[in-house]
């Protein structure tokens, strides 16, 4: 029975396997998106891409892929999962790839893009092997002080209870690199273009589209709160000329109404622009109409004359915060022109 009792010390007892070559024949983590940099705008992503493949005879288990991740090293020097949550601050991941561009790009290449699977297979190198190169996908996002940086390797845990890292015979890390959201100002930084639709200043009834972006930027996202302002040519109880206006973000066919704003049932009827002119993708539409027919109405002349204030994300995940608003309050120059200003 000595025989037996040994054994079970040697099984029961058995150190780990320190060396992930016994088991694996790649095990790294990579960079696959073009730069190690990304505004720390809590939107913008680094994608990250973590490889694995067991060697010919031995396998990854489905539950040895589940524990495959990101991790960061502590003030302490441990190994810890990299945050799946926003943290203040910090570096975070997703599996989910959002719809910003990565840095330095403003093609749309990256937009829309399918979500990779959570367990895919690659065919590279696979004639040489018998067991497939595992991959996962991890989308970074950093909201950390601009100039900072974050060191990060892959972990894996074995069924039998070894966990490894890419610090040790797989020797792979990446850098990810946190840039400072640029600051932008208005009207300097923006383009502010005025397009006649239909009609004339002179007519008294006209469509402006007023068509807004930053120089060298496209736009994600934009609202305008409130969707809209008016002004009538005089503040008077008999008047009827206005310049009524309406918003339109990147990516919508249809003017967004301010409902506080009240024109009279003729305007809404029969005058009002409700459709973009044409499709856009990445800039800002402001209508500015003029019309002969709504009636002064005193709340809304002295309650939503503007400013509008517009608050919009690039497709960088940087933010863009400016005001809208009428040239001047009163006469027919001022209620056909509109002008941007810095709204922090």
């Amino acid at each position: 029975m000595k025989w037996l009792t040994r054994y079970k010390n040697f099984f029961f007892n058995k150190a780990l396997d320190p060396y992930p070559t016994s088991w694996l024949d790649d095990f790294r983590i990579e960079l696959t998106s073009a730069s190690d940099h990304h505004y720390a705008n809590d939107k913008q992503q680094i994608e990250i891409t973590l490889s694995v493949r067991a060697r010919d005879s031995l396998a990854v288990s489905d539950k040895e892929f589940a524990s495959f991740r990101v991790v960061e090293r502590n003030t302490a020097g441990a190994f810890i999962p990299l945050k799946t949550l926003p943290s203040q601050g910090s570096w975070w991941g997703s599996t989910e790839k959002n719809g910003y561009d990565y840095y330095a790009s403003i093609t749309s290449s990256a937009i829309d893009s399918p979500p990779v699977a959570e367990r895919s297979q690659t065919s590279v190198d696979d004639a040489h092997h018998a067991n497939p190169l595992l991959q996962k996908k991890i989308y970074a996002m950093t909201s950390a002080s601009g100039g900072t940086t974050k060191q990060l390797w892959a972990q894996i845990t074995k069924d039998t209870g070894e966990v490894y890292e890419t610090n040790f015979e797989f020797v792979t890390d990446i850098t990810l690199v946190a840039v400072p959201i640029p600051q932008y100002s208005a009207p300097a930084d923006y383009s502010l273009n005025r397009t006649l639709i239909s009609g004339s200043e002179s007519s008294g009834i006209f469509i402006y589209e007023w068509v807004i972006f930053p120089f060298g930027v496209k736009l994600y996202s934009a609202t305008m709160s409130p969707s809209g302002m008016i002004q009538w040519q005089d503040k008077a109880p008999d008047e009827t000329k206005a310049s009524y206006v309406a918003f339109a973000g990147p990516k919508e066919a249809n003017f967004e109404h301010n409902p506080a704003i009240v024109t009279g049932d003729y305007f809404v009827a029969n005058e009002r622009a409700d459709n973009v002119s044409s499709p856009n993708s990445d800039k800002i539409v402001v209508l500015l109409q003029g019309s002969l027919f709504i009636p002064y109405h005193s709340e809304s002349a002295n309650t939503q004359n503007g400013p509008c204030t517009i608050t919009a994300v690039d497709y960088q995940g940087n933010p863009h915060l400016f005001k809208i608003n009428f040239k001047l309050p009163t006469g027919l120059e001022g209620r056909t022109n509109l002008e941007i200003s810095d709204a922090r």
